[in-house]
């Protein structure tokens, strides 16, 4: 795995106001209330429906304009340390900020074509890698490293999100120790935990412009052996006059009362364990519930299957009518990951969520104008 230290742009104002979760992980009220902001970066990366792309790249300009953002004048490795509460336990976690060669990630998940697309319009249209793909290494090491270095670097940055989750930048730009860092990941496998989408659109934007720009992508890396790395499932939200008497004749749901680790359930109002045999649950799910019961094809899990990362949220998706029934999946067992990706496998697409995410807006990495 090549990752390169870079120049990054930063904010010039109140870092906590300004960043952001994962596009791809907000709601509606999410979204509303982090636009009360102009200077928040979800003016970048979600385009306003009005303006769009172009709205969003005036806005750019804008910011650089204002002194909003600047470029740092210094070749770095961005730190990021995450302290957070899991099941009532603490954990830290440790990771960096770089550009990673796209050539060197192993996807494990499939893509939306319609997603990829949009992406790439975000990002030709600004010139910016603005989010960091999410990456982990089957390294144990290099974690180690990290947190070494750290207790000799000055905070830049501490901000803590409405999750919880504190966390705490610092800038590393001795080029003696990352290179060290470099040569630690020169052969660690490396595997897209969260990015699929923007991965993909980084490749395609390289393929069609041949840009090296596109080539060294904005990335955020940590290792699959850290202990605050947390690996929870995706639950299914589905539209469907498929009858409860219907499923059960291609898979052995039975009445349950409480939801338990490491099990599936279906919920429809009322819940149901689904036995998923030796099977991953989230492969049982797409192959045996989806595809084979309810006979979806990709279109129509397009239009028919939505998406919901904790329990709670898919249950008021079916309580609330939106969505006709929940599969409910369990977290993933961290051996189980490994396994798939040393085997390269892929898996259907949003398979896996990996938290605590990474905020966008710690640092941007822009085309030089």
């Amino acid at each position: 795995m090549r990752i390169e230290s870079f120049k990054p742009y930063i904010f010039n104002v109140d870092i906590s106001k300004v960043v952001s979760p994962p596009f791809d992980t907000l709601n509606w009220t999410q979204e509303y209330e982090l636009r009360q902001n102009p200077y928040n970066i979800i003016n970048l990366t979600v385009p306003d429906m009005v303006t769009g792309t172009r709205g969003s790249y005036k806005i750019l300009k804008n910011w650089l304009g204002e002194n909003v953002i600047k470029r740092y004048d210094k070749d770095i490795i961005v730190i990021v340390k995450q302290i957070f509460t899991h099941n009532k336990e603490r954990f830290q976690r440790y990771g960096i900020i770089s550009l990673a060669n796209i050539m060197d990630i192993t996807p494990h998940e499939m893509t939306f074509k319609e997603y990829v697309d949009e992406r790439m319009s975000v990002m030709e249209s600004l010139n910016a890698n603005l989010e960091p793909i999410f990456l982990v290494v089957n390294d144990g090491g290099f974690y180690r490293m990290i947190k070494r270095e750290v207790v000799k670097l000055s905070e830049v940055y501490r901000f803590e999100e409405p999750s919880g989750v504190t966390n705490i930048v610092y800038f590393l730009e001795d080029e003696e120790k990352i290179d060290k860092i470099k040569k630690s990941l020169e052969n660690a496998g490396c595997v897209v935990a969260d990015g699929h989408h923007r991965l993909q659109a980084a490749r395609n934007l390289y393929d069609k412009t041949h840009d090296e720009f596109w080539l060294n992508t904005l990335a955020y890396i940590t290792s699959i052996y850290d202990d605050g790395l947390m690996i929870g499932g995706v639950h299914r939200l589905i539209k469907s006059n498929a009858t409860i008497e219907s499923l059960s004749g291609c898979m052995n749901l039975e009445p349950s009362k409480t939801i338990e680790n490491g099990r599936s359930y279906l919920y429809n109002g009322s819940l149901y364990s689904i036995n998923t045999k030796d099977m991953i649950p989230v492969e049982f799910t797409n192959d045996i519930i989806i595809k084979k019961c309810l006979e979806m094809d990709y279109n129509d899990m397009l239009r028919n299957v939505g998406y919901a990362y904790d329990v709670s949220q898919a249950i008021s998706n079916v309580d609330s009518k939106k969505y006709d029934f929940a599969i409910i999946v369990p977290e993933w067992k961290r051996e189980d990951f490994i396994k798939i990706s040393m085997e390269k496998r892929m898996l259907p697409q949003k398979s896996t969520y990996f938290y605590p995410k990474i905020p966008s807006g710690i640092v941007i990495h822009l085309k030089p104008l």
